[in-house]
C-alpha cells in the first residue's frame, strides 16, 4: 500500500511538472482562460474581465462560462507558477478526488471503477481529441450525484450543494446530470418521496448559483453566445453519433464505437435492466442519429452543443452498474468489461503542445508569441466565440489604429498620461487645448463606466473600444468595471440562501447533539 502511494505521488509530481498539454482544440480557451485568472488573482481582481485577451482589449471573461474551472486552474497556476502547471495540477486533483468518492460510496471493486473511468474510451477521447479541462474537473462531482441519483436521494441539501458545484464546473453537465436525476427520481418506487426531494435539490442549486446564471441569462443577448453555441457547424442535429458530415468528424467517429461499446457491455452483462443499466441506455440513446426528433422538440437540448456530450454520464453510469452485475456468469461480467474497453483502441492518437508557460505577469505581447510556438494558437489572443460582441468585426480596424498603445486621443496635439492600469480599473491625465475623445484600449462593454475629475462620464462605443468625450483642459480620467443590478441581485440571493443553509447546518447539528445527550443513560455515582 505504501509503495502504491509513493507511486501515485511520483506520477503526479510527473505530470504537474512535464512542460506538455494535449494538443486538443479546447485547449486554447482553457490556457488562457487560467492565465488571466491568475492575472487577476495576483492584482487582487476578481476575473470578472479578462483584460489581456484579444490583444489587450480585454474580454467579456468567464461570465459566460461555467467560472470554477479557470479559477481553480488559475489558482493553482499561481502555486506552481504557470497557467500550465495550473492545468495539469487540476486535472491530478480531480482523479484523486474521483477515487477518494468512489471510495467513500463504499462500491464494490472501487479501485478498478475508478481506474476504468479515468480509462474509459469517453473519456480518453475528450482529453486526446478536445481537452475539454472544466468537463474532466466535473467528473467526480458527476460520478457522485449520479451514484446519489440512482440510489435514491436522501439529503436535498447535499445534492443541492453538489449540483450547484457541477453547474459552476461545467454547466451542460450540470443539465445531463439533473436531467438523469429526474428520471432516476420517477422511476424509483419512492418516487412520491423522491420527486420531491430532487425538486428541492435543484430549488438549491438554482439558489446557490443564481449569481452566475442570472446575468449569463441578460448578457448571452448582447453577445454571440446563442449564434455561436447554437447554430452552423454547431448545431447538434449536425453532430449526432453517426452522420457523415459532422463538425469534429474525428470525435464523432470514436464517440460512436464508444457508444457502442457501451450498449454491448450492458447487454452482455445484463446490466442494462439496472436502474443505472437503463439510464446509461437513455443517455446513448440521446447521443445517436435516432433522437433527432428529441432534439427538435426540445429546445433547451441545443444548449448542449454536441449530442456525443451524453457519453460521459452514460459511461459514469455504465462502469458501476458492469461491475455490480452479480447475477451472471463470470465470463460473461468479463466479457462486457472487455466489449467496453475494445473501442478505446480506435481513439486518435494522442498530440502534445509545448506549454507557452503563462505567468501572472506575462504581458498580451509575449503570451501572443509563446501560445503561437506552443500550440499554434493566435498571438492575438482572441477569445473563444461566444464571447464576442456583434461589434466584433470593427475590432481589427480598432487594434490598427491604437497600435500597442493603451488609449489614444482624437486630437492630435492632446497629450496623455496612464497613471494606474488595473484589471478592473485604468486611470488617466490628459491634457488638450480642444474637444477631444478618449479612446482606451478596452472592448467596448456596458459595465465599464467613466469618470472625468471624479464626476460621472458618459462612454460610447468607437469602433470595438470604449471611449469618452473630454472638454478642453487638463482632466483625470478613470475607468472602472461596474457590476450591474441584475449581477447584484443575484450576488444578494445566492449569499442568503448560503446564509440559510448554514444556519439550518448549525440548527440541526445543536438538534443532534442535544438527542444524543437526551439519549444518553444518567451516570451515577455516590
Amino acid at each position: 500500500m505504501v509503495l502504491a502511494v509513493v507511486a501515485a505521488a511520483v506520477v503526479c509530481a510527473v505530470v504537474v511538472a512535464a512542460p506538455l498539454l494535449p494538443r486538443g482544440t479546447d485547449l486554447y480557451a482553457h490556457v488562457l482562460w487560467s492565465w488571466q485568472v491568475m492575472r487577476c488573482l495576483s492584482a487582487g481582481a476578481l476575473p470578472v474581465w479578462l483584460p489581456d485577451l484579444n490583444a489587450g482589449m480585454g474580454s467579456a471573461g468567464i461570465r459566460l462560462y461555467s467560472p470554477l474551472g479557470p479559477v481553480v486552474c488559475g489558482a493553482l497556476g499561481l502555486l506552481f507558477g504557470d497557467a500550465g502547471r495550473g492545468i495539469r495540477a487540476a486535472i491530478v486533483l480531480a482523479l484523486l478526488i474521483l477515487f477518494a468518492v468512489v471510495r467513500r460510496q463504499k462500491v464494490p471493486g472501487w479501485p478498478g471503477i475508478a481506474v476504468v473511468t479515468v480509462a474509459s474510451p469517453v473519456v480518453v477521447t475528450e482529453v486526446v481529441t478536445r481537452f475539454p479541462v472544466s468537463e474532466i474537473l466535473a467528473i467526480p462531482v458527476a460520478w457522485l450525484l449520479l451514484d446519489i441519483g440512482v440510489r435514491g436521494l436522501h439529503s436535498w441539501r447535499q445534492a443541492g450543494s453538489l449540483l450547484g458545484v457541477l453547474w459552476l464546473l461545467h454547466a451542460p453537465t450540470a443539465a445531463m446530470v439533473g436531467a438523469l436525476m429526474a428520471a432516476a427520481a420517477i422511476s424509483n418506487r419512492e418516487r412520491g418521496r423522491q420527486l420531491p426531494l430532487f425538486l428541492a435539490t435543484v430549488a438549491t442549486a438554482a439558489l446557490l448559483t443564481v449569481w452566475h446564471w442570472l446575468p449569463l441569462l441578460f448578457e448571452a443577448s448582447s453577445h454571440t453566445f446563442a449564434s455561436a453555441l447554437a447554430t452552423g457547424k454547431h448545431h447538434p442535429l449536425r453532430n449526432l453519433l453517426g452522420l457523415p458530415d459532422a463538425h469534429l468528424m474525428d470525435i464523432n467517429i470514436s464517440m460512436g464505437w464508444a457508444a457502442v461499446g457501451v450498449l454491448l457491455a450492458l447487454l452482455a452483462a445484463g446490466a442494462w435492466r439496472s436502474r443505472r443499466g437503463a439510464l446509461a441506455v437513455a443517455a446513448v440513446a440521446l447521443a445517436a442519429t435516432p433522437a433527432a426528433p428529441v432534439w427538435r422538440l426540445v429546445p433547451f437540448l441545443a444548449w448542449l452543443q454536441f449530442p456525443w456530450r451524453w457519453l460521459l454520464p452514460a459511461s459514469l453510469l455504465a462502469i458501476p452498474a458492469l461491475t455490480a452485475a452479480r447475477d451472471v456468469a463470470p465470463w460473461r461480467r468479463r466479457l462486457s468489461l472487455v466489449l467496453f474497453a475494445v473501442p478505446i483502441l480506435l481513439v486518435p492518437s494522442v498530440r502534445f503542445a509545448g506549454d507557452p508557460k503563462l505567468t501572472a505577469h506575462t504581458a498580451w505581447q509575449r503570451a501572443g508569441r509563446a501560445v503561437f510556438e506552443g500550440f499554434d494558437g493566435n498571438p492575438l489572443l482572441v477569445d473563444v466565440e461566444e464571447h464576442r460582441p456583434p461589434w466584433w468585426p470593427e475590432l481589427a480596424a480598432t487594434l490598427v489604429r491604437l497600435g500597442d498603445r493603451p488609449a489614444v486621443l482624437t486630437n492630435p496635439s492632446g497629450r496623455l498620461r496612464v497613471t494606474a492600469w488595473r484589471p478592473l480599473s485604468r486611470e488617466f491625465v490628459v491634457q488638450s487645448d480642444a474637444a477631444d475623445r478618449l479612446v482606451v484600449r478596452l472592448l467596448a462593454d456596458p459595465h465599464w463606466s467613466a469618470e472625468v475629475d471624479r464626476l460621472p462620464a458618459g462612454t460610447e462605443r468607437s469602433g470595438a473600444a470604449l471611449s469618452t468625450r473630454l472638454s478642453p483642459g487638463r482632466h483625470t480620467v478613470t475607468v472602472r468595471w461596474r457590476p450591474d443590478n441584475v449581477t447584484l441581485a443575484g450576488v444578494a440571493i445566492s449569499a442568503i440562501a448560503i446564509v440559510a443553509l448554514g444556519l439550518d447546518a448549525a440548527h440541526r447539528r445543536r438538534a443532534r447533539v442535544r438527542s444524543a445527550t437526551l439519549s444518553r443513560p444518567p451516570s451515577w455515582t455516590r
